[in-house]
């Protein structure tokens, strides 16, 4: 399993900062500096957003331990450039967003338009990434006639586990009641 949680980066005073770059060398410097792989902080398609990533982990402590390991590195960066990571999944405030000069992001923005696709500049994401053994699903039938009964109760675990991971998940990243400077959520009892 492996994890990916996608950050607003955000200046002490709590306003969006186009720094992503900055923040990213420092993060792979300090990453090198502490013999951490430096490509578990990446870059997203806006300058305002960066992700920390884990490599693939095989019980759910040593995936806790590797994603806190990088975010606390990504943290410690963060502080010594009077930076914050924002990790609700919408950013309270009007935002203006810079966009990545690549081919791809180019492609993807004139496939649905500019205007909807810089949308997905407004929120971030946090990702479980679950993985069965190669041929257990079959996009025709959803599990493979061809499975066997341990790899098909290895998937019923992993559904569960995934189940029981989601309320967590939406807890920690859950949206901010606020989108472009106003409340969006019901505050009635």
């Amino acid at each position: 399993m492996g994890l990916e949680q996608e950050f607003f980066l955000v200046d002490e005073a709590g306003y969006l900062s186009d720094r992503a770059d900055e923040f990213l060398q420092g993060c792979h410097l300090m990453a090198q500096a502490h013999g951490l792989n430096p490509h578990y902080v990446v870059p997203e398609f806006v300058k305002s957003i960066v992700e920390i990533n884990t490599p693939p982990a095989y019980t759910g402590t040593e995936l806790a331990r590797k994603y806190l390991k990088n975010l606390k590195m990504a943290l410690a960066v963060a502080r010594q450039m009077n930076l914050r990571l924002y990790p609700l999944s919408s950013y309270p405030l009007h935002i203006m967003r810079v966009m990545r000069d690549r081919p791809n992001y180019h492609i993807q923005a004139r496939t649905v338009g500019y205007d909807k696709f810089l949308h997905a500049g407004k929120c971030t994401g946090t990702h479980l990434h679950l993985e069965v053994t190669p041929g257990v699903i079959n996009p025709r039938v959803a599990v493979s006639y061809n499975s066997t009964s341990a790899e098909r109760e290895e998937l019923l675990n992993i559904y569960n586990l995934a189940t029981a991971c989601d309320s967590a998940l939406i807890s920690l990243t859950r949206a901010c009641p606020f989108y472009e400077g106003q409340a969006i959520a019901d505050h009635e009892v």
